[in-house]
């Protein structure tokens, strides 16, 4: 008898487990996607990666279309942005495509401190 709480322990974190990832993985790769920006201001690049020019400036809280997905050279993740969707992009740039580092935004604007 001993062993049958264990059991419902071990049941019930597993429960939990699996919806917390069905829910971050619902949520991870279904694009386009609206997404919040979570630092004060950050920079919006042509490319996926630090070497790429900055185009536009994005403040805390501004919402943004993410498209997808890109990984630079150093394995870090990025966010292709729909350049429609920012308020002030550089006139002189080239707007082809814009990213923005993965950690600088959330999926709900609440998650912002």
């Amino acid at each position: 008898m001993a062993r049958r709480p264990r059991y419902i322990a071990t049941a019930a974190f597993l429960l939990i487990f699996a919806i917390f990832l069905i829910f971050n993985l619902r949520n991870s790769g279904e694009y386009p996607q609206t997404m919040f920006v979570a630092a004060m201001a950050c920079k919006v690049r042509s490319g996926p990666g630090h070497e790429f020019d900055v185009v536009a400036m994005v403040s805390q809280h501004e919402k943004v279309i993410v498209l997808g997905m890109a990984e630079d050279e150093n394995h870090r993740t990025w966010y292709k942005i729909d350049a429609k969707s920012l308020t002030n992009l550089s006139q002189d740039a080239d707007t082809r495509e814009c990213y923005i580092r993965s950690d600088l935004l959330v999926i709900n604007e609440d998650n912002i401190e």
